[in-house]
């Protein structure tokens, strides 16, 4: 119940370890304001299990943490900048049970236990970012991928009506469509009558790669 009376210190005293005179979040009253509100939730979570140690409160600080880590990536911060700020969060609760141990007459033992407590709900919330930022890496290195796949399929113009098509590396279900959707629409463009198709640089000639050659061959009608 104290820590969650003190939100407001508490909270004013995560953002001025956290942010610098510069940041936007203290120079940006409504950036300010949503950080605010924020670190009161997480405040809250911690004062709740404190005092119940009901596991639903896991969960939803769970949650929050994961919502924390899409806004993170959102806006450019690094898992390595996140895990850091979850760790000066984390000592602020240490602190105020510090100053708080002897009108609360609490002993050594007591102290412990609050801060494993505390250790815990952490976990539980450095779970949740960490799954937005794996989520985040495998959309970014999928994005990556579609993005030179765009750039997998070179067809080069030799001589009027004619092109060759050099194929290199692997070829799997997503490549070979895009293979025959690009190669029909440039061929179109260029308005190719012939297209020479060079597999000497697939290293895994499969049923998909041959499925492919021939789809493309009967969708070219060359």
């Amino acid at each position: 119940k104290k820590i969650i009376g003190h939100s407001t210190a508490l909270t004013a005293s995560m953002i001025e370890e956290v942010f610098d005179e510069v940041s936007a979040v203290k120079n940006n009253p409504e950036i300010l304001q949503q950080v605010t509100g924020i670190l009161t939730q997480l405040i809250t979570y911690v004062g709740e299990y404190l005092q119940t140690e009901d596991t639903s409160i896991l969960d939803q600080a769970e949650k929050w943490g994961e919502t924390i880590g899409y806004l993170s990536v959102n806006n450019g911060s690094s898992l390595e900048r996140t895990l850091m700020n979850m760790t000066t969060y984390k000592k602020q609760f240490w602190r105020f049970l510090d100053s708080h141990s002897m009108e609360l007459q609490m002993t050594i033992t007591v102290f412990a236990d609050l801060v494993l407590i505390i250790d815990t709900i952490f976990n539980r919330v450095i779970t949740g970012f960490s799954h937005a930022f794996t989520v985040a890496s495998e959309q970014k290195m999928q994005e990556t991928k579609d993005y030179y796949l765009t750039f997998s399929v070179p067809i080069v113009p030799i001589k009027n009506g004619s092109a060759v098509l050099p194929l290199v590396g692997e070829i799997d279900e997503k490549r070979a469509k895009l293979l025959i959707e690009q190669s029909l629409t440039r061929s179109a463009q260029l308005k190719l009558s012939r297209l020479i198709i060079d597999f000497s640089g697939v290293y895994k000639v499969d049923e998909i790669v041959v499925d492919s050659l021939e789809k493309l061959i009967l969708s070219l009608g060359l």
